[in-house]
């Protein structure tokens, strides 16, 4: 009994070392928003101030914050809905359909998701340069649907398959079509499935910075472009705000994770249905 006390302790207290060297970057960004650009450049560092909210207030005086905050809550409310969309009834049909044909589509998806970014930007960029489309919401949302697709193809896909095929045959004979009994019948038992995609995606159409810094501009530039911004300023005095930037950005992700944790923990772990 004392041994497996000894081991449960020995276990959290590794978790939580791991949690707190996980979240202190977060924690210093924190607390460097709150302090003055003297207090953020002395060393040693000054771990007792008073704090101040002059960096949150320079960035709500900031007319480009809120627009940069516009492009990215648009681009990523976009590119989840339209991935979830495309992503679920592709994943049903690949999964209900299944043969060769579906395997080559799958394996061609990974393979697809597994190239560098790199790799698919010089088409993009051209192609947006001859189309007209370059700096816009909406290449940004085209471009990051086609690189999130394979990913929301693969969750969703692995989902379907544990939903039995049974339950739809019911439906169909009591009268339903293929469509009404995907909507009243497969739908609501994929729930944790379509929260944990639609977050996943959200996080990535959030946090991606490379696409729109390079097939974006100062009309469709997102968070991540903006804080970029302030970190590659040589004056010291950007640092808070560059950190309140960061700050800011990151409040909405941990928000929502809190929130839906539950369905990430069951969409991951249980599956679409408990066995």
């Amino acid at each position: 009994m004392k041994n497996r006390i000894g081991t449960r302790t020995a276990v959290h207290a590794v978790l939580l070392l791991f949690a707190l060297i996980g979240t202190l970057p977060f924690l210093w960004a924190l607390m460097t928003s709150l302090k003055t650009p003297a207090e953020a450049f002395s060393m040693p560092p000054v771990l007792l101030f008073k704090p101040t909210p002059g960096p949150y207030l320079q960035l709500l005086r900031d007319g480009l914050f809120g627009d940069y905050l516009l492009n990215s809550l648009v681009v990523t409310a976009w590119v989840t809905v339209i991935s979830v969309v495309i992503g679920c009834f592709g994943a049903y049909a690949l999964a209900r359909f299944s043969g060769v044909g579906s395997m080559i589509i799958l394996s061609a998806s990974l393979v697809l998701y597994a190239l560098p970014r790199v790799a698919i930007l010089l088409p993009f960029y051209e192609g947006a340069q001859r189309t007209g489309l370059f700096d816009t919401k909406l290449l940004l949302i085209v471009v990051m649907v086609a690189v999130n697709q394979p990913f929301t193809l693969w969750i969703f896909e692995s989902f379907f398959r544990e939903v039995p095929q049974q339950l739809e045959q019911a439906a169909m004979i009591d009268g339903c079509t293929r469509l009404q009994a995907f909507r009243h019948v497969v739908l609501p038992i994929l729930g944790p499935g379509l929260a944990t995609t639609a977050i996943f995606s959200a996080l990535f159409a959030y946090n991606e910075f490379l696409l729109p810094v390079i097939l974006g501009g100062p009309d469709s530039a997102t968070m991540p472009v903006m804080i970029a911004t302030y970190a590659g300023s040589s004056d010291v005095r950007q640092w808070p705000l560059f950190a309140a930037a960061a700050v800011t950005v990151a409040l909405p992700l941990i928000l929502l994770v809190i929130l839906c944790q539950k369905f990430i923990i069951r969409g991951l772990f249980s599956g679409a249905v408990k066995g």
